[in-house]
């Protein structure tokens, strides 16, 4: 094999929305202390509406040095191949495991490995084989300094938090005010597509799903909404055959409207034009405006928009990802992990979540802004951006369809 610069492909999130199956709606929490991994895994895959069956092949996952990091695990449900990749804590005495990925309907990426199973990065697998290392998804060989690059900007590390080169804090207050705003469901949390790099296209699904509710004929032969016993919810892919086509056809058909590269993506631009062409076939108008002002991301104008009810489209080289600040039940503290990301990402908003922290002596001493995101990451979910907290922005724009 030839060698050539294998950095830029490899690390791009957007490749992850391309995986055509069903996909983890959040991060998971990881295991109890010591706890048998197999347990753990049977114990996600119930709490994600799925019956184990046994008859896992088990073999284990290694660091970028070539040490034991986890397990990779394959196995079918009914006919069906499935994978997890889980990597492992240890904190003191202490042993625990958290599932990175766990996919059905698809084998393992590392299925085709001669050597050690490499996995640094959340979709990246490298095959430590004797002739060096090989991305799988690829083919393209890497050095052992890519290898080690790869994992020092990778998407997780070995800590509880689960962060991607990010940060993890306390927030200790005497009281504090919230003021938060989310659309009724919030919004779809579709993170698929039968192409690559195709975040642009899946949060244009995501967009025209919100209005299938107000608008049925946007995508044809779709309800955009299941209620279960529990709750009302959009529905996913994996409802039923129906939605699973539909919802590949809409962000397929988004995928050429909007002239997506497969090595690029989408740009600005096109992802307007594109959206446009598509809205305008099932017969109804748009508009699109800008909140991005002179000095970048303007958040009261995000604000409106989204209080009006219209989706914003975020255009982003840089961002962050959280599942926001967590309260203690109990104290007066919220726990705030942070994921940062240096790839270009279109995702989309719906709310927002500001908090001012005061001290004892009544003084705000801190102000949390966040917007609420439907982040197109497979493994992310729905969460939350904080604002002003390296994110960049190339453009913004709230979608009124009518």
């Amino acid at each position: 094999m030839k060698k050539k610069s294998a950095l830029a492909a490899i690390l791009s999130l957007c490749l992850a929305v391309a995986v055509v199956v069903p996909c983890m709606a959040t991060a998971l929490a990881r295991s109890a202390p010591n706890q048998d991994p197999t347990e753990y895994l049977e114990q996600t895959m119930i709490s994600m509406g799925y019956t184990p069956e046994g008859n896992y092949q088990i073999d284990e996952i290694y660091s970028e040095n070539l040490t034991p990091n986890g397990y990779e695990y394959s196995f079918t449900l009914g006919d069906s191949p499935c994978y997890a990749l889980m990597i492992r804590e240890v904190e003191g005495e202490n042993t625990y495991y958290d599932i990175m990925e766990i996919f059905f309907d698809t084998p393992s990426p590392f299925a085709q490995a001669t050597g050690k199973k490499v996995y640094v990065d959340m979709f990246t697998y490298i095959d430590a084989a004797e002739q060096g290392f090989f991305d799988l998804s690829s083919g393209v060989e890497l050095t052992q300094e890519q290898v080690r690059e790869i994992a020092e900007q990778g998407n997780f590390v070995y800590e509880y938090t689960g962060r991607a080169n990010g940060d993890y804090e306390e927030i200790s207050y005497a009281r504090r005010t919230v003021n938060e705003f989310e659309f009724e469901y919030g919004l779809p949390e579709n993170c698929y597509s039968q192409q690559p790099n195709s975040c642009g296209n899946v949060a244009g699904a995501n967009i025209l799903q919100y209005y299938d509710i107000k608008y049925p004929n946007l995508i044809p032969n779709f309800e955009p909404l299941i209620t279960t016993v529990y709750e009302t919810r959009y529905r996913r892919h994996t409802d039923d055959d129906n939605a699973e086509y539909a919802l590949y056809n809409v962000t397929d058909q988004l995928y050429y409207d909007m002239k997506t590269d497969k090595n690029n993506g989408t740009t600005y631009t096109d992802f307007k034009t594109g959206l446009t062409a598509y809205i305008e076939r099932r017969g109804y108008n748009r508009v699109y405006t800008s909140v991005i002002a002179s000095t970048g991301f303007n958040y009261t104008y995000y604000k409106m928009q989204v209080r009006s009810g219209y989706p914003v489209a975020l255009f982003l080289e840089t961002y962050n990802l959280s599942q926001g600040p967590l309260k203690d039940r109990d104290e007066n503290i919220d726990y705030v992990g942070v994921n940062y990301y240096t790839v270009p990402h279109v995702m989309v908003g719906s709310g927002f979540l500001d908090i001012d922290y005061y001290n004892k002596n009544g003084i705000i001493f801190r102000i949390e802004n966040w917007l609420k995101v439907s982040s197109g990451d497979s493994v992310f979910g729905n969460g939350y951006m904080r604002m002003y907290d390296n994110e960049q922005f190339n453009g913004a724009i709230g979608v009124k369809i009518y």
